[in-house]
């Protein structure tokens, strides 16, 4: 059986005769079907978040909002290159004096070295208080990014009003946790070593046991109170209901939450230290070359000091970068969780359709219905 049918295109004329061509109209638009995609009106969709996505969202709140986020991360950063710079200063002095002829020199390098342990317990504490610090700070920045709205350093502050306190008393918790776990395990691992020979045989298995134990426990620990900070100034939860809510969004998802925000740590680690690795082996080539015997002289001493508060200085600019893109896909991941478990995105799209005048008007709709007065 043969088709005679001719083909026409449909905006050429029909040859006289030939039979009429139906013309297959276009298949209709999702829109036009009732479909629409989800509403953007700031950093991501309002659905529930890709890895993709949230990664690029992350470095996304550091562009657009700098002077919010990365203001307090620089200085917690700067705060903890003094201290740094402190300990590197008093154990490269005693040991470049340890270098020269003078042989007293040789008995400074204990205090040396117990200045660098003193630095490292200072810089440890603040490190583990100041993150907490600053995620609650690019908690706020962040959700306004997700409703398209940039907060200022001022409504970022104002945004925080009477929770800081709060905040505070968490950063220090997570502080005095830590320094006190470690300190637990040291102690019984001198403890054991002063028993005898049996006691150092114990000692030896409960340290290399200790630390992968640690590593394992505080890991699980800091993943499944990772949404603290935000609920304290997002949802505004006092501390007990704002560790009982992160527990919550975390149940389930523990391995998604700690997969991404290792990723990301690692990625942000990795472009870190491609910065400061070269800042470190320039400062380190300098005091060699300068001190090839020693340093002993005010002046010799004064240059060490200066070298070391640069490559610090360097140092802490790269470190906020950092930790602003580490705490923000922490706060994205808060929001991820609250979309997936409580349909947070339909009570935003909602929240997004009026106009900014009269979102003012409105409840925050990332407010949690138990938060603090």
């Amino acid at each position: 059986m043969t088709d005679n049918r001719q083909w026409a295109s449909p905006a050429a004329p029909r040859a006289a005769g030939a039979p009429a061509v139906p013309i297959l109209a276009p298949p209709p638009s999702p829109q036009a079907a009732g479909w629409t995609p989800p509403p953007r009106p700031g950093i991501v969709p309002l659905r529930p978040l890709t890895l993709g996505a949230l990664i690029g969202a992350a470095f996304g709140v550091l562009r657009g909002t700098a002077l919010a986020t990365f203001g307090p991360a620089l200085i917690v950063c700067l705060a903890l290159a003094v201290v740094k710079s402190l300990g590197t200063i008093s154990l490269l002095s005693s040991v470049l004096a340890a270098g020269s002829s003078d042989t007293a020199a040789v008995g400074s390098v204990f205090n040396g070295i117990s200045g660098g342990l003193l630095s490292w317990l200072g810089s440890t504490v603040l490190d583990l208080a100041g993150t907490q610090i600053v995620l609650a700070i690019v908690s706020v920045a962040t959700v306004g990014s997700v409703v398209g709205e940039v907060r200022s350093p001022s409504a970022v502050w104002r945004r925080t009003a009477r929770r800081r306190g709060a905040v505070v008393a968490w950063a220090a918790l997570v502080a005095v946790g830590g320094i006190v776990g470690v300190g637990i395990a040291v102690g019984l691992v001198v403890l054991l070593a002063a028993l005898g020979s049996a006691g150092t045989v114990l000692a030896v298995i409960v340290g290399v046991l200790a630390v992968p134990g640690g590593i394992v426990l505080w890991s699980w620990l800091t993943t499944r109170l990772a949404f603290v900070p935000p609920a304290l100034v997002v949802e505004r939860l006092r501390m007990g209901a704002a560790i009982r809510r992160s527990w919550r969004l975390t149940r389930k998802s523990f391995w998604k939450v700690f997969g991404t925000r290792l990723l990301v740590s690692v990625m942000v680690g990795a472009g870190q230290a491609l910065l400061f690795i070269p800042i470190q082996a320039i400062a380190g080539w300098v005091v060699a070359l300068v001190f090839p015997n020693g340093a002993t002289s005010a002046s010799d001493q004064g240059i060490l000091v200066a070298t070391t508060l640069v490559t610090q200085t360097a140092g802490a600019f790269v470190t906020a970068i950092a930790l602003v893109i580490t705490t923000a896909a922490t706060a994205l991941l808060y929001v991820d969780a609250r979309m997936r478990k409580e349909g947070l995105d339909l009570e935003l799209g909602r929240y997004v359709e009026n106009a900014p005048a009269v979102r003012r008007t409105l409840p925050d709709p990332f407010r949690h219905p138990e938060s603090a007065a």
